[in-house]
């Protein structure tokens, strides 16, 4: 799955992916080899993830761990 889009927001980075957040047991998410905590954005849709931190990620692959 593709991130597709990256927003800052305060102190956050929203992140738009590509196909909707899974709906399998996980607990972290892993982008170019760094492991982040993530935050759920229960208002924003099945499709987008928000973490801490100020972040362009646009276009990279991520997994949920």
């Amino acid at each position: 799955m593709k991130i597709t889009e990256s927003i800052f927001v305060s102190h956050y980075t929203s992140l738009s992916l590509s196909d909707s957040v899974p709906n399998t047991k996980w607990e972290r998410i892993l982008i170019d080899g760094v492991e982040y905590d993530p935050i759920m954005i229960f208002d924003a849709g099945d499709d987008c993830i928000a973490i801490n931190g100020n972040l362009d990620l646009t276009g990279k692959e991520i997994k949920f761990i």
